[in-house]
């Protein structure tokens, strides 16, 4: 029981402490936050969003999670960037429900779960 105590007086001291010195510190703003994007796949077009969840994982919208994504070859599941295929610029990212579509000049749109681990027939896992 002294531990307990010993334990939450300590962490209570260090919370006064880390507060009384931030709110001695001076603030300037530097800018103004005027739109927000999130990349889930990377090395496609941005998604425009008008909030995010900040999470351990990064930040997230709608389930999904900043380059949470990437695009692999079939071979030998290397991934494929702008580096490699600069068009991958061109692919809009959009959700729909638990889907999220893919869509390149010229090309169909790909739709593909949200969330693969509850339709795994549309993914493929590259090992």
């Amino acid at each position: 029981m002294d531990n307990i105590l010993l334990a939450l007086a300590g962490t209570s001291f260090f919370k006064y402490a880390a507060y009384m010195y931030m709110s001695k510190r001076s603030y300037q703003c530097v800018g103004t936050v005027s739109e927000l994007y999130l990349y889930p796949v990377k090395s496609c077009k941005g998604l425009k969003v008008n909030s995010l969840r900040c999470t351990r994982l990064g930040v997230e919208y709608d389930g999904m999670y900043d380059r949470h994504w990437v695009f692999a070859t079939e071979k030998d599941g290397q991934w494929i960037t702008q580096r490699q295929e600069p068009r991958m610029a061109l692919i809009s990212i959009s959700l729909h429900g638990d889907e999220i579509h893919f869509d390149a000049p010229g090309m169909t749109t790909l739709k593909l779960p949200k969330d693969p681990k509850k339709d795994q027939c549309k993914v493929k896992k590259v090992q």
